[in-house]
């Protein structure tokens, strides 16, 4: 399937900028032209655009119409790249590291060197290592053309304890995914929690402990989770 081949190159590209140069600010700032290219509606490569409501990655070539050339590059690189990129995320989110991640690459590659893979046989091989979380990231990133729209708010009490409210629309009513959120402390350090949300308002309550309260707070930083 022409979107395995050409996502895993784009974003393997991405990884070295990340892992090779340990570059993270350059490796955001690709995360987010993607996130730009994919949102957008307009021209992609000097042609006719309409991003993500194109169609789902799936769809491959299909995605390449006469009256929208550009889904096809927005669509198959650059939204199939994001899709890899919050697979990493799911894997390896307690660690912030690359194992199994890097685990279910080498499974993949080493199952299907030489041979063709198809996208059934990728997401058997994702499915070692999600777990139950399989279906529900494919259906939601892979199947689906929706990009939530996630609107976050946080509110600092007296007491130092934050209230956190993140409203998810434009989604399937099954939709659920991992969300980032860094708590910057007032003596400087930070916290990162990884809340889960569904589709419709979530609300949270932080409580730092040891006297500590929260002075700032980042929703999705490092562009983990494509949102619009």
């Amino acid at each position: 399937d022409i979107w395995l081949s050409e996502r895993l190159a784009e974003y393997s590209a991405a990884l070295y900028v990340l892992l090779g140069r340990e570059d993270e600010a350059t490796f955001r700032d690709i995360l987010k032209d993607w996130k730009k290219a994919i949102i957008q509606s307009g021209m992609m490569d000097g042609k006719k655009s309409v991003g993500y409501k194109a169609g789902a990655v799936y769809l491959g070539s299909r995605l390449g119409s006469e009256l929208s050339p550009g889904d096809y590059t927005a669509i198959i690189y650059y939204k199939a790249a994001y899709m890899l990129n919050m697979l990493r995320f799911e894997l390896n989110h307690e660690t912030n590291g690359f194992g199994k991640f890097a685990s279910m690459l080498a499974e993949f590659a080493g199952s299907y060197a030489g041979r063709k893979a198809s996208t059934d046989n990728f997401i058997e091989i994702a499915g070692h290592y999600l777990g139950e979380r399989t279906e529900p990231f494919f259906d939601q990133w892979l199947y689906d053309w929706r990009v939530p729209e996630i609107k976050a708010k946080s509110k600092i009490n007296k007491d130092g304890s934050t209230e956190i409210d993140i409203a998810v629309k434009d989604v399937s009513e099954t939709f659920v995914t991992p969300y980032p959120v860094q708590f910057v402390m007032d003596d400087g350090s930070s916290d990162r929690v990884i809340y889960t949300i569904h589709s419709g308002e979530n609300h949270f309550v932080y409580k730092a402990g040891n006297g500590s309260a929260a002075k700032s707070v980042n929703f999705n930083q490092d562009y983990d989770i494509l949102e619009r």
